[in-house]
């Protein structure tokens, strides 16, 4: 069973990371900062993590296994010979809470490049594997560079938007980026 003050304790101190992250950097946080944004007292902070850098592989791992289940997700799809408007209509749920519950926690995770974990790049990993397992293993490094930064490219759309584009406008855009390569 888990104890509510714990879950609400780390609560306070994600949502007050997340706060000084984007307003002060990473570099510029300290735990007696954090902690005091937060509300709770320093030993507090370390019975949770062991720093701040811990705190933010911890939320980034979590961030992590969302997308581990949009790819799981994406994948079965694929094998059930959806379309990509069919894919995006049974994702857009997913991505809609996905991208509207943790919007900022993403974007501040996004800045911060640490040299034992970095979001983006444990992301493009990831992005890699399904595109990977979504092509046989046949795909060649041209491929899963375009195709990597057009799901890169798509994250950051989310980021900054608060929806995806109705289906009509994705059908029309793949149409015109389609004419684009014939």
């Amino acid at each position: 069973m888990t104890d509510l003050r714990v879950v609400k304790t780390k609560q306070a101190i994600e949502s007050a990371f997340v706060s000084l992250v984007l307003e002060e950097g990473f570099d510029r946080i300290t735990v007696s900062e954090l902690a005091a944004k937060a509300m709770i007292n320093r030993q507090t902070f370390y019975q949770h993590y062991l720093d701040k850098f811990d705190l933010a592989e911890q939320m980034g791992q979590e961030v992590l296994k969302m997308y581990d289940k949009l790819g799981e997700q994406r994948i079965s799809l694929s094998r059930q010979n959806k379309n990509v408007i069919q894919i995006v209509d049974e994702v857009r749920p997913t991505l809609r809470e996905v991208f509207h519950n943790h919007r900022q926690e993403i974007t501040a995770l996004f800045k911060i490049h640490m040299n034992n974990f970095d979001l983006r790049i444990e992301l493009t990993k990831r992005v890699q594997g399904v595109i990977s397992q979504l092509l046989s293993g046949q795909a060649s490094e041209f491929e899963l560079a375009i195709l990597t930064g057009i799901i890169s490219s798509m994250i950051t759309y989310l980021l900054t938007h608060d929806d995806l584009p109705s289906d009509e406008e994705i059908a029309e855009d793949l149409v015109r980026i389609k004419r684009l390569f014939s």
